[in-house]
């Protein structure tokens, strides 16, 4: 490991030899633990790609994308002869016959319909959504300008926030204090909304009774 490691608080330089292990290891500086979790995916030896075998002679099925590599594969969507460096295993086959195989064009048409990008789901932050609703109309000058708004926010940030509990889905952990944050502050404006609503019901109400 040839990686400079550095300490989290104050910017030293580590030894790096024991922290690797999953032990702990202090700062010689500032005495600070600093223990470093490495996918093992990181040990792993990197492997060169595959720029495809060349072709021999016009006879021999060539790549469509590469006229000049020999062709391994046939693209399942579209039948195009495909190389080595373009053949991209389907990320959606599900027969359970063969992997499948995609040239690189209908690879990425076929992500995008199925409403994926680059292998990945994509994800919508419900309880980031939620905290903007419940908490940008109470910032100046907001306030000032569209208070009349968290009529509309303030529901829509109290749904979002208990609908989707717990189901925002995201490559790193988050915990519910955003959820959390978005009910307090919505169900605050909404017993706002209810007490000026009480308020203009009982003032008309006791202004006809004293007419």
């Amino acid at each position: 490991m040839g990686e400079l490691l550095k300490c989290r608080k104050c910017g030293v330089l580590l030894k790096g030899g024991s922290i690797l292990d999953g032990s702990y290891e202090a700062c010689p500086s500032c005495q600070a633990s600093s223990r470093l979790k490495v996918y093992p995916a990181y040990f792993d030896k990197i492997e060169k790609g595959k720029l495809g075998q060349k072709a021999l002679g016009d006879k021999e099925a060539t790549c469509y994308f590469h006229p000049d590599r020999k062709a391994v594969a046939i693209c399942d969507e579209c039948g195009k002869f495909v190389c080595e460096l373009c053949a991209i295993p389907d990320p959606l086959a599900n027969d359970g016959a063969s992997e499948g195989v995609l040239c690189p064009e209908c690879y990425s048409r076929k992500l995008e319909s199925s409403g994926r990008r680059g292998g990945r789901e994509e994800v919508f932050l419900y309880d980031g959504m939620a905290v903007s609703l419940a908490v940008v109309p109470l910032i100046p000058p907001i306030c000032i300008i569209m208070y009349w708004a968290i009529i509309f926010t303030a529901p829509a940030a109290l749904f979002l926030s208990i609908a989707y509990w717990g189901k925002t889905r995201h490559f790193m952990p988050r915990s519910k204090i955003r959820n959390i944050v978005a009910i307090v502050f919505s169900l605050l404006q909404v017993l706002f909304l209810i007490g000026i609503v009480v308020l203009i019901v009982t003032s008309l109400t006791f202004g006809e009774m004293g007419s």
